[in-house]
């Protein structure tokens, strides 16, 4: 009787930290489809303002001890070939700011919160160097959009 439970115990136990090592190995999948009006705007350049649709479609890759992946595409109006290029970048935990981004020539760096709720891209100078905060209508909103992304006040 004493072996039956030992055996039992040492089967939930074996189990347990299975699903624990797999938990640190596979990633959770997040389908991401987003579509958002944002604004382009420059610094020190009050009077820029350019309205961009920014797109966002893939999958998010969440794992739970090292940073996150997205694979999928990120377009907006400022770069058209941009829309529906597959780019895939790692998300650098905690601040979500991108790291290391794969095909996408229009774009320096990309920061966001939550699944891509708000987020902040840095075009590349060849395609204008701008910024495109979304979601925001107007240039002030674009950029409290950025400093909330950011997390602290670097934009005026």
């Amino acid at each position: 009787m004493e072996k039956k439970q030992s055996s039992k115990f040492k089967k939930i136990i074996t189990i347990i930290v299975t699903i624990l090592v797999l938990s640190l190995i596979i990633p959770l999948p997040v389908p991401v489809s987003r579509t958002m009006e944002g604004m382009a705007w420059e610094i020190g350049n009050d009077g820029y303002k350019e309205v961009q649709k920014v797109e966002i479609k893939g999958i998010y890759y969440c794992y739970l001890l090292r940073n996150n992946v997205f694979k999928g595409s990120v377009g907006f109006n400022k770069a058209p070939e941009s829309r529906g290029y597959q780019v895939s970048f790692t998300s650098k935990k905690p601040w979500n700011n991108s790291e290391d981004i794969v095909g996408a020539a229009y774009m320096d760096q990309i920061d966001f919160t939550g699944l891509f709720s708000k987020v902040l891209i840095h075009v590349t100078p060849e395609h204008g160097g701008v910024y495109i905060s979304a979601p925001a209508a107007e240039r002030d909103e674009a950029i409290k959009v950025a400093n909330e992304v950011y997390g602290h006040d670097v934009f005026e």
